[in-house]
């Protein structure tokens, strides 16, 4: 008996000593663990171009041949320009889309860099199309200003301020949470005031363009919002708008408001040509025979409004259809009843958005040439 409480005084005194050594050991072990410097890798989007295709083989798989290609790579632009690199690039023949390139071919780089913003690795992710684009853009400023004169200039500057508007306000401004239809006109009405007047002066003709455009653009915003919501349209149609779902800013958006932004803006362009047209036709009426009356200049106006009208309806109608015509290819490949289409989520939208921004085009016409009509229609018309 004495051994045993001897062997476990013993046992005891040694669980004692171990433990706390035990315990020194493992919190050495876990804190180097815990102090161990984890590398922060960040990521980068850069322009590059491939020096080099050095390695291109064909590989099987599943009973069909990929290729896999090694390109050497430099970096054009960021802070690892000048930077060589060699990546992948997997031309898979299952892909719908694969990535062509070839030496001196530029790309659009992904980058992975660590803490001291080197290098991790690379991938190749597109063709840069920028340059080409840049050329494209530029021969359209040129043709602007060469056939359209000063008009051509002032429509040049009445774009890029429409566009700052759009990029630099209605997209911040609905990214903070902001209501998209409340941004959306307000962005409307100052893309109105400032283009019409920029292109056609601040008088009379501007002003009767500026409210046949705002009243048309208006009532085919309304119209499509009221449809949208009648006929329970989500607004959530199209791959991105689920994505914005996701975003990092945690915005809960109005799906039906941006449906109601994008049929503003969709037909804000076409809505403004039409009444600056039927405008300046009745002002030019009116300065080649100043006698005729304000009765009469409305009549010229509808006349030349149904002449326009057919046109740019079928504007909008096309614009909106090769937008959807990849589904409606792939509507008629499945061969899907025309009951079935309609009432799908997203022709319905896109039914709805040409419908609505043809109704406000139509109206836009009566509206602009009564406008016209009783501001022209005095003896003397002022600049």
């Amino acid at each position: 008996m004495g051994k045993v409480r001897i062997r476990l005084i013993i046992s005891l005194l040694l669980v004692t000593l171990l433990l706390p050594a035990a315990a020194l050991a493992e919190n050495e072990i876990y804190g180097e663990a815990l102090n161990e410097v984890v590398p922060v890798l960040t990521e980068a989007s850069a322009k590059g171009r491939v020096l080099e295709v050095l390695e291109s083989t064909e590989e099987s798989v599943n009973n069909y041949d990929m290729v896999r290609e090694k390109l050497l790579v430099e970096v054009l632009s960021g802070p690892l320009k000048g930077e060589i690199f060699i990546t992948e690039n997997v031309k898979d023949p299952n892909l719908p889309y694969n990535i062509e390139v070839e030496k001196d071919q530029k790309v659009v780089l992904y980058l992975v860099l660590d803490d001291n913003d080197q290098l991790v690795e690379g991938y190749v992710t597109e063709r840069a199309r920028d340059d080409i684009l840049l050329v494209m853009l530029l021969f359209f400023v040129g043709l602007l200003v060469l056939v359209g004169g000063m008009k051509g200039f002032r429509a040049l500057i009445a774009l890029t301020l429409t566009m700052l508007a759009i990029l630099k306000i209605l997209l911040p401004a609905i990214l903070r949470g902001y209501s998209p239809i409340l941004v959306s006109i307000l962005i409307s009405i100052g893309v109105i005031l400032v283009s019409i007047p920029l292109i056609a002066g601040w008088n009379r003709k501007a002003v009767s363009a500026v409210v046949g455009t705002f009243s048309g653009v208006l009532i085919a915003g309304l119209l499509a919002y009221i449809v949208s919501v009648m006929a329970g349209l989500t607004g959530l149609s199209m791959d991105e708008a689920s994505m914005l779902s996701y975003i990092p800013q945690n915005i809960e958006f109005n799906f039906v408001g941006l449906l109601f932004a994008t049929n503003i803006l969709g037909a804000l362009g076409a809505v403004m040509d039409v009444a600056v047209s039927i405008s300046s036709a009745i002002w030019e009426l009116k300065q080649v025979n100043p006698a005729l009356k304000t009765q009469e200049l409305i009549h010229s106006g509808m006349n030349i409004g149904r002449d326009i009208i057919g046109t740019m309806a079928n504007t909008l109608i096309l614009a909106y259809s090769g937008s959807g015509l990849y589904m409606l290819l792939l509507f008629m490949a499945y061969d899907m009843p025309f009951f079935e289409i309609v009432n799908i989520d997203a022709m319905s939208t896109e039914i709805v958005r040409s419908l609505a921004g043809s109704i406000g085009l139509v109206l836009t016409i009566p509206i602009t040439a009564l406008m016209a009509g009783l501001m022209f229609g005095k003896e003397k018309i002022g600049g």
